[in-house]
């Protein structure tokens, strides 16, 4: 009884080391397919790894906050917050630096984080 118990707790703990490693891994790269970057800000993303992670952020709050408004019924404001996203991501796609880049991402994750507020 005693190989089998050490045989589940280093199974346990491989999972737990595989587990571990997973989200760091995922939550770096971005949102969108990086075999497809063809502009500026989109290499720029993939080739920076906090870059990456703001997208991935920016990304997951949005369609949260998109999801919770279609679901309560919220229409108006889901199209409202749909089109504050393509005007976002139209000025995004205007930054000509990776520091732009950031304050890009750094301002739309705050205002989609304080409008669950």
């Amino acid at each position: 009884m005693t190989r089998l118990k050490a045989f589940v707790a280093a199974a346990v703990l491989a999972c737990a080391a595989i587990a571990a490693a997973a989200p760091s891994a995922a939550q770096s790269t971005p949102s969108f397919n990086c075999k497809k970057a063809r502009t500026f800000v989109e290499k720029a993303i993939c080739g920076n790894a906090t870059l990456a992670r703001k997208d991935r952020r920016m990304a997951s709050l949005y369609y949260e906050r998109l999801n919770f408004l279609k679901r309560d019924g919220e229409y108006q404001r889901a199209a409202d917050l749909q089109s504050t996203q393509r005007y976002w991501l139209s000025r995004r796609d205007r930054c000509q630096t990776v520091g732009c880049l950031h304050q890009a991402y750094d301002q739309r994750i705050a205002e989609l984080d304080n409008a669950w507020d």
